[in-house]
């Protein structure tokens, strides 16, 4: 399915900040509490992904979200509200 569903793109983008800062790379994949990131051979593209949705965020803050079930979307939001308040409370 594609997401009609909202997402905060600033969240998204200051948890990929995150997960790019404090993650584990492998090759160009950073991977951090159990999502993904990664970013496009443009730049601009960037994708997170928790194995069961992946999100991507494009120039001007558009994205698309792939997923099967509004469970996972559910849990993918949470895995993004956890890390950006492990954060929070780290800083």
């Amino acid at each position: 399915y594609m997401s009609a569903k909202r997402f905060d793109v600033h969240q998204v983008l200051r948890v990929f900040a995150i997960i790019t800062q404090q993650g584990t790379k492998t090759g160009g994949v950073y991977e951090f509490d159990g999502l993904t990131a990664q970013s496009g051979d443009d730049g601009y593209t960037l994708e997170i992904t928790d194995g069961f949705v992946r999100m991507n965020v494009f120039f001007h803050n558009t994205y698309n979200v792939d997923f099967d079930t509004e469970q996972q979307l559910d849990q993918f939001q949470l895995k993004l509200n956890a890390i950006e308040a492990k954060d929070k409370a780290r800083a």
